[in-house]
């Protein structure tokens, strides 16, 4: 599932959100690779928000792969604290169909921390890690 370099997808998604308004918010989380995660949570999330607004821009890897651009996610929750996301992506498998995913992420503002969690349907278990954030210029 190591489908473009996280170096790349920066570049992009910066290119893309680069006409974004200057409100925006646009966080580079770096997520920690753990073994048993390894190739369903993506090591690189970045997060365009303007702050109060009822969606935000996502990327990753996964999305890059399906969509080849950055999605429009609905926010879950939002206080001064906390940012929350949730979005679903169906991911080819290798010998035929496809795996649907359920993502939610967290970005910790003021701590500039994320949490994220993966479902992978017909899986019995969910899949987590944590990483650091940045906030970009946008």
């Amino acid at each position: 599932m190591n489908f473009i370099k996280g170096s790349v997808l920066g570049l992009v998604f910066a290119a893309q959100v680069a006409g974004a308004a200057s409100a925006d918010v646009v966080y580079k989380c770096k997520i920690e690779d753990q073994r048993v995660n390894r190739g369903w949570i993506p090591n690189t999330v970045i997060v365009s928000h303007k702050p109060g607004a009822a969606e935000a821009t996502v990327n990753d890897n996964g999305i890059m792969y399906k969509f080849g651009k950055p999605i429009t996610v609905p926010v879950k929750a939002e206080t001064a604290e906390r940012l929350s996301l949730s979005w679903q992506i169906k991911l080819p498998a290798e010998r035929g169909g496809g795996y649907l995913l359920t993502y939610s992420l967290s970005v910790f503002k003021s701590k500039k921390t994320a949490q994220v969690r993966a479902l992978v349907h017909g899986y019995s278990r969910t899949m987590q890690s944590q990483g650091t954030c940045e906030v970009m210029k946008s």
